[in-house]
């Protein structure tokens, strides 16, 4: 009896020993630096499960599509792409869609920081986005079908769907409660 005890006292003390021993090793500026990052960016309140992961989706969806999109006008405005296709759309168009992105990107910030706001920031572009290359050709002469095939139908279905989405969660959001002051009179 008195042996068992001894053993789980020295397990217990080398267990306070381990805790100890990681409790003292200096955290990497990197590893410090990205958490102070994230916490700037992400604020300290955590929103629901569901629009927590529907958040990092489209954090990285939208950071894919910058870095894309950015560096497809780049290289066009470079003259390194050399596809008629792509020069025929221009560096503009592409530079329009990574901004778009941008805003986008914002707005889902906000919305992990449970603002209202960023739900105007979000949509807005992204209702935008099916639209823009027949918004940037515009052109009076052509017909309603030519207008009509410059749509994007997926990314509109997407962009319906993501809106749809963070819909959803609209009652989540702005759930900072504000005090009423009740007058006496």
């Amino acid at each position: 009896m008195i042996e068992q005890e001894n053993k789980i006292e020295r397990i217990r003390i080398e267990e306070e020993n381990i805790a100890a021993e990681k409790k003292t090793e200096p955290i990497s500026i990197l590893s410090r630096n990205l958490r102070l990052l994230k916490r700037i960016i992400l604020g300290k309140n955590k929103p629901s499960m569901f629009l927590r992961i529907l958040c990092w989706f489209y954090l990285g969806w939208s950071l894919l599509m910058i870095i894309y999109y950015g560096s497809v006008g780049l290289l066009i405005s470079s003259s390194a792409i050399h596809d008629k296709a792509f020069e025929a759309i221009g560096g503009k168009y592409f530079f329009v869609y990574a901004c778009l992105h941008a805003l986008a990107f914002i707005g889902v910030v906000f919305m992990w920081r449970m603002k209202k706001i960023g739900f105007y920031i979000f949509s807005i572009p992204t209702f935008i986005m099916p639209f823009l290359h027949l918004l940037m050709t515009w052109n009076w002469r052509e017909s309603l079908t030519e207008k009509s095939n410059k749509i994007e139908l997926i990314i509109f279905l997407f962009s319906i769907i993501s809106v749809g989405l963070f819909a959803l969660n609209w009652k989540s959001l702005n759930l900072i409660k504000k005090k009423e002051h009740v007058h006496e009179e």
